[in-house]
């Protein structure tokens, strides 16, 4: 299942209302709001080349993916020539792999 970014500020919403009865008046937009400032911020940093460390979360960091040459199109199967470019790798952190570990998987 997929869940969208409407999806996660209901979700942030509803979990809110939940656990922190004393915050009355946050409403759905200014959850939206906090979640776009979040992400904005983490592309900043990630193009002005930090690292984001989010314990438990994981780590994103920028690298560079090199240029290929003679690469070839799987589309169309001619060779193409790649440039080199900024990518984003993700590393988990260990609460989020251990909680992945324990999932049971469906059979």
């Amino acid at each position: 299942m997929k869940i969208i970014k409407k999806n996660l500020i209901d979700k942030i919403y509803l979990a809110v209302l939940k656990n922190y009865p004393n915050i009355k008046n946050l409403n759905k937009y200014e959850i939206q709001v906090i979640v776009d400032l979040f992400l904005k911020t983490l592309v900043d940093e990630l193009v002005n080349g930090n690292s984001i460390e989010l314990r438990g979360f994981g780590i994103f960091e920028r690298s560079v993916q090199k240029a290929r040459m003679n690469a070839i199109d799987p589309r169309t199967r001619y060779y193409v020539d790649s440039y080199d470019y900024y990518k984003v790798s993700f590393k988990q952190g260990k609460k989020l792999k251990k909680t992945m570990r324990d999932i049971p998987l469906e059979q």
